[in-house]
Parts: C-alpha cells; sequence; structure tokens
C-alpha cells in the first residue's frame, strides 16, 4: 500500500515537473499573448461610462477634437494608446490650433469695430464742449456714450468668465470620472496604499480648489472690472489704488493655491510610495516562497503589475489628450478676447478719450487674469494626475 502511494507521489511529482518545463518553454512564445490578454480584460473590467459621456459632450461643440480624436468611445481611445495606434503629429496639432486661432478672431473681431466707433463717438460728443463753452451737451453726450460702451465691453467680458467658469467644471468632471478607474488599476498594480490614500486627497483638493477658482477668484476679476467702470467715469481716478490691492490679492491668491496643493502632493508621494514597496517587496517574498511554483507564481505576479501600469499609463495619457480637446478652444478664445483688448487700447489710443482707454485696459488686465485662472485649474489638474501617476510607479 506504501509502495503505491509512494510511486504516485513520484508520478505527479514527475508530471509537475514536466508541465513547469513545458511552460517554461512555450513562455517566451506566450509571453507576450498572456500579456495582451491581461490588459485587455484589466480594460474591459473597467467602467468608462462617465468618460463616455464627457467625450460625447466635448464631440458635439469641439471642431479640433472631431478632426483629430474621433474616437467610438473611451475605451476605443485607451486601446489606441496602449496597443500605440494613436497618431500624434506635432505639426499636424499646431497647423488646426492656428487655423482655430484665425477662424476665431473674425467672430470676435465685430466688437473692436463696435468699440472703435462708439469711442469716436464719445470723443466728438465731448469735443462739443470747446464749441459751446458753458455747455454740459458734450459731457452728457458723453456719459450716455460710455453707457453704451460699458454694456458692449461687460456683455463680452461675461462671455468670457462663463468660458472658465464652465472649463474648469468641465475639468473637474473628467478628474472625478477618471480617478476611479485610475485608482483601481493603480491598486490592481500593488500601489494599494498610495492608490487610496491619494486619490481621495486629489478628488477633494480638486473639488476644494477649482471652486475657489470658479467662484472667489472669478468673483474678485468681475469686482475689479466693475470697480474699473466706475473708476473712469471721472477725469479723476479714485479707486485706482484700491483695483490694484485686488489684482495683487487675485495674483498671489492663484500662486498661494497650486503651491499649496502640490505641497500636499509632494508630502504625500514621499511617504505612501514606500509603504507601497514595503508590501509589494513582502508579496513577492511570499510568492517565490511557495515550493515548485513559487518562481513560476512570482512571473505570473509580476505580468499581472506591469500590464496594470501600462493600462495606468494610458488611461492618464487618454485624460490628458481629453484635456487637452476641452481647454484648446477655450483658451483660444480668451486670447483673442485679452489681445482685441490691448489692440483696441493701443489703435485708439491717439484719438479716444483717456478715460475710454483707460477702460480697455482695464478690461484687458482682468481678461488677463481669467487667462491665469484656467491655466491655473489646468496645471492642477495635470500636476495631480501626474504626480498620482509618477507615485504609483508610472512614468509620464
Amino acid at each position: 500500500m506504501r509502495k503505491k502511494a509512494l510511486r504516485l507521489v513520484v508520478m505527479v511529482l514527475i508530471l509537475l515537473c514536466l508541465s513547469i518545463t513545458s511552460v517554461r518553454a512555450e513562455e517566451d512564445s506566450g509571453s507576450r499573448e498572456d500579456a495582451e490578454d491581461i490588459i485587455r480584460q484589466q480594460m474591459e473590467a473597467l467602467d468608462f461610462d462617465s468618460m463616455d459621456s464627457i467625450m460625447g459632450e466635448v464631440s458635439q461643440d469641439n471642431q479640433f477634437y472631431e478632426q483629430n480624436f474621433a474616437f467610438q468611445s473611451f475605451g476605443d481611445l485607451l486601446s489606441q494608446l496602449v496597443s500605440g495606434e494613436v497618431d500624434l503629429t506635432f505639426g499636424q496639432w499646431m497647423q488646426e490650433i492656428l487655423n482655430l486661432l484665425f477662424k476665431e478672431i473674425p467672430l470676435q473681431g465685430h466688437l473692436l469695430l463696435q468699440v472703435a466707433a462708439l469711442a469716436l463717438l464719445s470723443q466728438l460728443l465731448k469735443s462739443l464742449d470747446e464749441h459751446f463753452q458753458g455747455s454740459s451737451a458734450g459731457e452728457i453726450g458723453f456719459f450716455a456714450v460710455y453707457g453704451v460702451l460699458v454694456i458692449t465691453l461687460f456683455h463680452s467680458f461675461a462671455v468670457a468668465v462663463d468660458i472658465v467658469r464652465s472649463t474648469t467644471e468641465r475639468i473637474l468632471q473628467v478628474g472625478f470620472a477618471l480617478m476611479p478607474a485610475l485608482a483601481a488599476v493603480a491598486a490592481a498594480s500593488g500601489q494599494v496604499v498610495s492608490a487610496t490614500v491619494q486619490s481621495e486627497v486629489i478628488l477633494g483638493g480638486m473639488n476644494l480648489l477649482l471652486s475657489a477658482l470658479q467662484y472667489v477668484v472669478g468673483g474678485g476679476i468681475v469686482l475689479m472690472v466693475m470697480l474699473e467702470t466706475a473708476n473712469h467715469i471721472s477725469p479723476k481716478e479714485m479707486l485706482g489704488q484700491f483695483i490694484s490691492l485686488i489684482r495683487i490679492l487675485i495674483e498671489k491668491g492663484l500662486k498661494i493655491i497650486t503651491s499649496l496643493f502640490f505641497i500636499l502632493m509632494g508630502i504625500q508621494g514621499i511617504a505612501l510610495p514606500a509603504m507601497d514597496k514595503f508590501l509589494q517587496k513582502t508579496a513577492s517574498t511570499a510568492f517565490s516562497a511557495v515550493p515548485v511554483v513559487g518562481s513560476a507564481l512570482s512571473g505570473a505576479v509580476d505580468t499581472v503589475l506591469t500590464g496594470s501600469t501600462l493600462v495606468k499609463n494610458g488611461i492618464g495619457a487618454a485624460g490628458f489628450l481629453i484635456l487637452l480637446c476641452i481647454c484648446l478652444l477655450p483658451m483660444i478664445k480668451l486670447i483673442v478676447c485679452w489681445l482685441l483688448y490691448k489692440v483696441m487700447a493701443a489703435l485708439l489710443a491717439p484719438v479716444a478719450d483717456s478715460r475710454v482707454i483707460g477702460l480697455l485696459s482695464g478690461m484687458a488686465d482682468a481678461a488677463g487674469l481669467l487667462i491665469a485662472v484656467l491655466c491655473s485649474a489646468i496645471i492642477i489638474f495635470i500636476g495631480a494626475f501626474g504626480i498620482f501617476l509618477y507615485t504609483t510607479g508610472a512614468a509620464l
């Protein structure tokens, strides 16, 4: 009886050794297929419904996306990025950006003509006082035209403010839609602690800071424009110092907001990866210690972790491309708006009233701050997700 049992054990060990030898012999030819299967299974297990909804909204009103990234879904974009099928031609992108810029200038160019006509009319009415001494008709006419000018400029500036708020809100939506999938894949790649803690900090920090950019900083910029309007009603500027104070507070606030966020992310990026590395080392040692099949198990785990890292990198790259499509056209609109204010102030300076020129210069400064707000939102998004990918083992 003991001899039969011993023979059975010996036969099982021989078959097991033969199977391991066969696996090792076919490892080179089948490792690629296994890795591709693992990557495909991981991508299929992720939920990208929120990102698909965002991509559908972007595709409806974004010419740059339609011409360069007309993908059926976020999963389709991710699959092509992982497999290297996406053609990212820098020269073609620059050509598309220039085309969008030159198309946007005529769309906002009518504002230049309206403001120029109103500025010249206000100067003409003001000159009536020189011909009719003691008459206030010219000053009354100036105030009437100044009011129409303010309404025209306020309308264009309100559009710019709405662009910043809607784009910032969409950036936040992308962050909330992208982070669960990134955290899940990061945890699958062995970065459990970093994925759990950093994902919560990033979402909470982005929600707080981008909301502050939208409502606190954005509200301060609107207040600055209103004060600029009141400041240039009379020839004597009485609110200039107060406006300068608000501008300084906004500029310093933008720097403080971004700096605090990156300091917090940097502190976490130092401590959390060490804990994940310790857990990975422990798990790898435990798998390697399993008799006979320990090395095979350790190799399989390494394959899964490598595939998860590749998927994680792909999700990050896809998110950055979607961010580019979301922010490119609004940024071009804001730059054109700022440029038009600057051009109007420069061209009308020799012929228009100094109060009108001061108002246009103030509007240009406010438009520049709106650009800074949107740039801060983009930097926070890229920095947060870039640090997350780096600390969880991804290389951008």
